[in-house]
């Protein structure tokens, strides 16, 4: 999915978040980086909820994610097998 400029038909960027409010709503700010048209996007707590029922980390992180933190967290949590077993070790006979 990307946001168009309505004006100059440009893909909008990200240009700054928010943060995850003590209410539960949240803020994404999104410009075009040719005339600098923008919005915001405003969740409200409900919204915010069903992203992070999803999984999604919510607000962005100040530290660099560790070397495959993406990869390890997916298959840390596939369901049906154990913390760090690959999910398809199953399909393998074993030795």
């Amino acid at each position: 999915m990307k946001f168009l400029c309505s004006e100059c038909q440009e893909a909008m960027k990200l240009d700054k978040t928010g943060g995850l409010e003590d209410d539960g709503t949240f803020s994404v700010r999104f410009a075009c980086p040719s005339c600098d048209w923008g919005f915001v996007m405003w969740t409200n707590p409900q919204e915010t909820q069903m992203v992070r029922s999803l999984g999604v980390k919510i607000g962005g992180s100040h530290v660099p994610p560790a070397p495959m933190e993406t990869l390890r967290a997916h298959l840390g949590t596939t369901e049906g097998t154990p913390s760090g077993k690959c999910p398809f070790s199953a399909m393998l006979p074993e030795d």
